[in-house]
C-alpha cells in the first residue's frame, strides 16, 4: 500500500480500483519471485525425525514414583520412556482422558491393596481376625458379585442376538 501511495505521489492522481488491483498483483509477483523468497527444495527423508510430547505434559508429579501416586491421580497418567539423545532414554507422563469402566479401577486398587497387606505388613502384628482382612475381603466379594452380575447379563445379550 506504501508503494502504490508513493506512485500516486508522484503521478499526481490516485489510480482507480482496478489499477491499483493490478500493481498490487504485480509488486507482490515481483516479491515472490525475488531471490530472497526463493528456497530450495527439502527432501522429506532429509528432515530429522523431531520428537513433541503432547502440551499437557505434566511436571509436578513426574518425578514421583508410580506407586506413591494417589490411585485417583494413577489413573489420571500414563508414563511412557522415549529415547533421548543426551539422555538416553526419558520417561514422559501424559494426561489420560479416556477413562475405563469404574470396575477396572476397582480391580485395579484391590490389587494393589492386597499386594500391599501381603508385602508390608508384618504377620506378628497382626490380629487373629484382623478387621482390615475384612474389610478386603468384601471387597473382593463385592466386586465378584458385580462381575458375576455383568457377566450373566452379557450372556443374556448374546443369546437374544442368536435367536
Amino acid at each position: 500500500d506504501e508503494m502504490i501511495a508513493s506512485a500516486e505521489r508522484v503521478a499526481g492522481a490516485p489510480f482507480e480500483a482496478s489499477i491499483r488491483t493490478e500493481m498490487w498483483k504485480a509488486i507482490r509477483y515481483c516479491w515472490f519471485r525475488a531471490p530472497s523468497s526463493m528456497k530450495r527444495f527439502i527432501p522429506a527423508k532429509s528432515v530429522p525425525r523431531l520428537f513433541l510430547p503432547k502440551q499437557d505434559v505434566r511436571f509436578r508429579d513426574q518425578e514421583v514414583d508410580y506407586n506413591l501416586l494417589d490411585p485417583e491421580r494413577q489413573r489420571m497418567v500414563i508414563r511412557k520412556f522415549v529415547p533421548d539423545d543426551r539422555e538416553g532414554w526419558k520417561k514422559l507422563q501424559f494426561e489420560v482422558y479416556k477413562r475405563s469402566e469404574a470396575e477396572v479401577y476397582l480391580i485395579k486398587d484391590i490389587v494393589r491393596c492386597v499386594n500391599h497387606w501381603c508385602t508390608a505388613m508384618d504377620p506378628q502384628k497382626m490380629l487373629k481376625a484382623d478387621p482390615r482382612e475384612e474389610v478386603l475381603f468384601k471387597r473382593i466379594r463385592k466386586v465378584e458379585v458385580k462381575a458375576a452380575a455383568r457377566k450373566e447379563v452379557a450372556m443374556e445379550t448374546v443369546k437374544e442376538k442368536e435367536r
